[in-house]
């Protein structure tokens, strides 16, 4: 019966160091990931000024920044300007 519960204890922090290695994995993983959006977005507000300098008027920058997600936002910039 000793033998029985020390099985099931052992089982038990096995169970409970694997959920462990899982969680810190997942807590890298969002960490990567705040990180990748966090140079999306600086990258995107980087670009705002360029739109600015390359567009004629106000509208154009308007419709610049009203690029669609599946368009590079430089070549839609250019087409827009040059449109």
């Amino acid at each position: 019966m000793t033998l029985t519960l020390d099985n099931r204890s052992q089982n038990k922090e096995s169970s409970l160091t694997q959920a462990l290695r899982q969680i810190q994995q997942l807590n890298s993983k969002i960490q990567e990931l705040e990180q990748q959006h966090q140079d999306y977005v600086q990258k995107q507000q980087n670009l705002i000024p360029a739109i600015a300098e390359i567009c004629v008027s106000p509208i154009q920058e308007v419709e610049a920044l009203r690029i669609p997600s599946g368009r590079s936002s430089l070549s839609a910039v250019l087409a827009i300007a040059v449109g």
